[in-house]
């Protein structure tokens, strides 16, 4: 699997449950090697696939649920969505939030109905699901040898690029990236990290809104979306209330923009159903996380010295 789509478990969260099947490690952290030569840039075509891939056939209701969820926020396309609905999820009990992720091909686990940090874990699960467009060169298996793979270097070094490139239409997301903890010329790695697991996050799952450097690595998965450019993206987020920004804060990345200097953005039209939707799925996902507090009540008391799990717990009370 490759590796560099193994979810860090220290950025991830703290996962102490016993895994419910196979592999009883804790997955293993992500591996940033440094980054190869520029490639080329290639416009971005819709990948042709044989054949959409086939739900899994192990998914019980809980991780069904939750998968509805994403795919009513992020709307991706009917092939995104039949990935999603074909990759290893399993509902970690006694583990609220993130687990973390062993890659394409093997199983990612989440402990709480929480669109976020759902979303977080299949995008670690996601790298290897779709062709890169127009790259055929480039393969998602890992080297015999260990290390990345091409299609990983050559994602990291397109990630490089954008982020050295001028201000652009890009230029708000490029600015939200710069501010991650602990970026640095010499430890890219938060960037990785996020661009490798929360690009659907960030962006709402509207492809506009992926740099033209990275559509590729996308262009089979997203969907255009609600947003046409980052810009009219944070016009639209200032026009919200206070009330629809801590909803939209819930599964959109937009509230991490830094508008300071941009204190009246044009808005571009978005339609209404985007706050109806967002609106019925976190009830629906809140009352769940409920449900799970109430029948997992007895893990929070349980165990006095696991002091990090009930900090994560005490968030429902």
């Amino acid at each position: 699997m490759p590796a560099a789509a193994i979810c860090l478990l220290a950025a991830c969260g703290g996962a102490t449950a016993t895994p419910p099947s196979l592999l009883p490690a804790t997955p293993a952290p992500s591996i940033v090697a440094k980054s190869v030569a520029a490639t080329p840039a290639v416009t971005a075509t819709q990948p042709t696939l044989i054949a959409l891939p086939t739900p899994h056939p192990d998914t019980v209701d809980w991780v069904e649920e939750r998968l509805d969820a994403v795919v009513a926020l992020y709307q991706p396309t009917a092939a995104g969505e039949a990935l999603l609905r074909s990759l290893d999820l399993r509902q970690m009990e006694g583990e609220p939030g993130f687990f973390g992720s062993y890659g394409f091909g093997q199983w990612a686990g989440v402990g709480e109905a929480s669109p976020i940090g759902v979303m977080h874990e299949l995008g670690h699960s996601y790298w290897g699901g779709f062709p890169v467009a127009g790259r055929p060169d480039l393969s998602w298996e890992t080297p015999a040898g260990g290390g990345l793979s091409s299609a990983m270097e050559s994602y990291h070094q397109d990630i490089l690029t954008f982020m050295a490139q001028p201000p652009d239409d890009y230029e708000l997301f490029r600015q939200r990236l710069r501010n991650l903890p602990d970026v640095s010329s010499d430890n890219p790695e938060p960037v990785f990290h996020n661009l490798e697991a929360d690009v659907v996050y960030n962006t709402g799952g509207s492809g506009k809104l992926v740099p033209p450097i990275l559509q590729k690595y996308w262009t089979g998965f997203l969907s255009p979306g609600r947003f046409g450019s980052w810009y009219g993206a944070a016009g639209w987020f200032q026009t919200l209330s206070e009330e629809e920004r801590r909803s939209a804060g819930k599964w959109l990345g937009l509230e991490h923009l830094d508008l300071r200097d941009y204190q009246s953005l044009k808005p571009v039209p978005v339609d209404q159903e985007i706050l109806l939707t967002a609106q019925r799925v976190l009830e629906t996902e809140e009352k769940q996380r409920l449900r799970d507090l109430a029948g997992q009540f007895d893990l929070l008391i349980g165990d006095p010295q696991n002091e990090e799990d009930f900090e994560f717990w005490r968030r429902y009370l």
